[in-house]
């Protein structure tokens, strides 16, 4: 079992239901396998068989839609542009404007850009972290900004990725561009900081280890630095890929397992 508390259940219950922490007690647990090899060789197969059926199945013949029977996204400017303006101050100004340009074509011309840059400095990569911060400015936006967060902020995501992408293409020590829209990734990292402490608390006091459900790169880099500073616990990632997620266990347990890489 793993500890989920950012999906939201089916049956729309509380995100933290009883029993949902995967606890593993500390002392005479033989089963006790952080590389959980089994799985892994089950879903390595599944991931081969799926791999050959893709090799089998015909290309897709991708048709465009006739422009007699396109529908103009509301909102969004009837003459496109050919091309960006590309006249930019630095990377800085080429992001908001491309931010800007992404959003008024997506019809989201209520909203408006806030640049904030961490007060850290660089970053560990030696790189700045800059946030674009979009809000909405009128009700029509407000009621439908949340498609450009999508389910789990995988839209959001993308969207920073294409960003990124843009901006720092042929350059090097670009920013690295954080998207944020209505403060979700910002309530998003708050509940996470609060799981983390939750978690090491319980870890501390019952001297269980508690393994959460798979989270990205960024989320668990989150519950790393939450907790790197704690004496009574210490925190590793295991699994691979979708499954690489952190266990949480006490600090006398450190020396039980190595870590199977960074994140």
């Amino acid at each position: 079992m793993t500890l989920s508390v950012l999906d939201t259940p089916g049956d729309g219950k509380s995100q933290k239901n009883a029993g949902s922490k995967g606890r593993r007690p500390r002392n005479g647990d033989s089963g006790r396998s952080r590389s959980g090899q089994n799985r892994k060789d089950g879903d390595e197969g599944a991931e081969k068989q799926a791999s050959s059926r893709d090799r089998s199945d015909p290309p897709r013949d991708i048709k465009g839609v006739p422009e007699s029977e396109e529908i103009p996204i509301p909102g969004s400017p009837q003459e496109l542009p050919l091309q960006p303006a590309g006249d930019y101050e630095d990377e800085v100004d080429q992001a908001g404007s491309t931010l800007r340009d992404v959003l008024t074509l997506l019809g989201f011309t209520g909203t408006e850009i806030t640049m904030s840059e961490s007060s850290d400095g660089d970053n560990d990569r030696g790189r700045r972290d800059v946030t674009l911060e979009v809000d909405t400015t009128d009700d029509e936006s407000a009621e439908n900004i949340g498609v450009l967060i999508g389910k789990r902020g995988d839209t959001l995501s993308s969207l920073q990725y294409l960003l990124n992408t843009i901006v720092g293409r042929g350059k090097r020590g670009s920013p690295m561009f954080s998207v944020d829209i209505e403060g979700y990734r910002r309530r998003h990292r708050e509940r996470l900081i609060d799981l983390a402490e939750e978690v090491a608390n319980d870890v501390s006091e019952s001297g269980d280890i508690i393994e959460l459900k798979p989270m990205s790169a960024a989320d668990r880099r989150v519950i790393h630095v939450t907790l790197q500073e704690r004496s009574d616990v210490v925190t590793q990632s295991i699994g691979k890929g979708r499954d690489r997620r952190i266990e949480v266990l006490p600090a006398d347990d450190e020396s039980e397992f190595e870590d199977d890489g960074d994140d």
